[in-house]
């Protein structure tokens, strides 16, 4: 039994010891190293192993002159990055070179000249003593690149981690960076209820002083195909770009708001930090769209709509002034801006009817400073009325809810579009009698101004007058038109809308000139007649009703 035992202890050994790991391996290859002398330079290599990072390398190369005067550089890479297939050898008058060169040409390999990192680069050269030895070199790299490969995909693999250990690998990973004297103290940490919202916080120090910067974004944010690792100069940084090219980005420079940004960018210590960090950037963007998509509210009611979209408004401080924000919860209502500042404060409104509104131009939009949520209305119809510090401007087509952070805005502008369908358009049939209020109402009395539509004889309902004045201190007018209903086309009554005004319009068939006119006792004829509405939903209830009055008095 002995003999048997011996013999299978003596297997064991023998196997064990013909395992060689990647520190053999590199140790080898450290051990090939050899001094180089050139026609006038003497060069002195060595290769470094990184005792925690076996697929880290540091080469070493001190050039001495015949002065005696000596250039120390280094190469700091990861073995795993080197492409097996461009390892070779070339030979030049100074000496034989080995290759090594970075696959698909990224600057990889951290170089250092004098003990200052100084740049990136994608190859470096090692120097061989006589064809022996560069042979030697070029077989021992080739023999140890897929252990180091082996090693490195252990340590940068991220299958298998949920979501929560990503958001922690990455905050972990996230530090310190220092590049020539000037120092990036780099904090990245999870931001309230949201574990898809993250903060980094930097403080830059140099010789002359410091700075802060701090950027807030959400993991769902961020496109996936525009995470990537840039190198630049002796600078290393992984940037993201965001989704659908908006500026999600919430950016603080020294305590003050800046304009929100478009991309995140995170500075890492070397290519393989860089590598990591990008990887799990990557792989949390599904995690965090899906997480967007969770919070997002749903209102089944208008009312409860209303409620969530009006306490999405909070008071916003800025630079020149603060703004506090009131919604109208109607589908007729009113988005009013107060602005106070020193003491003085002054109104913006808009007023508008949310069925007026179309729910796919809803946008979000980053301005600057401000997070924005804008709505046209159907067709660009200039249906919004607003008014500021109290004087009425120019009817428009657009209405802007602004708020105080981006969350506030997704949350709006996922509500909105829901909420205008729940909001039919505004409109009232009414009778002949209505349709004389409203031209009535329309007229500005403040500016002296009178409207009165009757029928033109008590006997013929089909017979309409208009008589539109105007009085004045110094001058005043008047204008009559006296028209056949049947005579006017109903399917040309048209709103119109000019600057601060609103009218409907009515136009005869075939656009003849055979409405009678009598302008401050001038007779004449006329094809189009317009009749001033008091607001834009008057205006929609008198063309409808005009148009079906209009029609009862068409002639077959």
């Amino acid at each position: 039994m002995k003999p048997i035992l011996t013999l299978l202890t003596l297997l064991c050994s023998c196997a064990i010891w013909g395992q060689t790991t990647l520190d053999d391996l590199t140790r080898d290859l450290a051990a090939s190293m050899q001094q180089v002398h050139g026609p006038k330079d003497t060069y002195s290599q060595s290769l470094f192993p990184n005792s925690t990072k076996p697929y880290q390398l540091t080469f070493q190369r001190i050039t001495t002159n015949d002065k005696n005067k000596s250039e120390d550089e280094k190469w700091t890479f990861n073995l795993a990055d080197i492409d097996p297939k461009l390892v070779r050898i070339e030979d030049s008058k100074e000496a034989l070179r080995i290759y090594l060169r970075v696959q698909k040409g990224q600057k990889y390999i951290q170089y250092f000249k004098n003990g200052e990192l100084s740049g990136y680069a994608d190859q470096l050269i090692i120097l061989g003593n006589g064809i022996d030895n560069a042979r030697e070199v070029e077989r021992k790299v080739l023999a140890a690149i897929p252990s180091a490969v082996d090693a490195w995909n252990k340590v940068a693999d991220i299958g298998g981690r949920s979501n929560e250990q990503l958001v922690h690998r990455l905050m972990a990973l996230v530090g310190e960076v220092s590049i020539g004297n000037t120092s990036y103290r780099q904090r990245l940490e999870q931001v309230g209820d949201f574990p898809d919202r993250l903060r980094l916080t930097t403080e830059i120090s140099t010789s002359k002083g410091s700075d802060r910067e701090v950027l807030v974004w959400s993991f769902g944010d961020l496109k996936e195909s525009g995470v990537r690792l840039v190198i630049s100069g002796t600078n290393a940084a992984v940037e993201a770009n965001t989704d659908d090219g908006l500026a999600w980005v919430y950016v603080e420079r020294d305590g003050v708001q800046d304009d929100f940004s478009k991309e995140v960018s995170i500075r890492v210590a070397d290519p393989d930090q860089g590598k990591m960090v990008a990887a799990i950037l990557e792989k949390l963007i599904p995690y965090g769209k899906e997480q967007v998509k969770m919070r997002m509210p749903e209102a089944k009611t208008a009312p409860e709509a209303f409620g969530l979209v009006a306490g999405s408004m909070d008071k916003i401080a800025r630079k020149n002034g603060d703004s506090e924000f009131s919604l109208e919860k109607d589908c007729q209502s009113k988005l009013t801006e107060r602005i106070s500042s020193q003491g003085a404060s002054s109104d913006l409104v808009y007023a508008f009817h949310f069925g007026d509104l179309d729910p796919k131009s809803v946008r979000l939009n980053m301005v600057k400073d401000r997070v924005e949520v804008s709505v046209s209305t159907e067709k660009k119809n200039l249906y919004v009325w607003s008014s500021k510090a109290g004087e009425q401007q120019n009817y428009g087509n657009e209405v802007v809810f602004q708020l105080a952070d981006v969350e506030k805005g997704r949350q709006v502008v996922h509500l909105l579009p829901a909420l205008i369908e729940q909001c039919p358009e505004a409109q009232n049939l009414g009778t002949f009698s209505d349709v004389q209020n409203w031209v009535s109402k329309g007229a500005k009395s403040e500016g002296g101004e009178a409207q009165s539509l009757d029928y033109a004889s008590d006997s013929e309902v089909c017979k309409w007058k208009l008589i539109q004045s105007v009085t004045g201190d110094k001058k005043s007018s008047e204008s009559t038109y006296e028209f056949n209903a049947y005579d006017i086309d109903p399917d040309q009554v048209k709103i119109i809308v000019s600057r601060k005004s609103v009218a409907v319009q009515l136009q005869t068939l075939k656009k003849e000139n055979i409405i009678s006119t009598i302008i401050n006792e001038k007779p004449g004829y006329t094809s189009t007649i317009q009749l001033e509405a008091a607001d834009v939903i008057a205006a929609k209830s008198l063309k409808v009703s005009l148009e079906q009055l209009l029609k009862q008095c068409k002639k077959e």
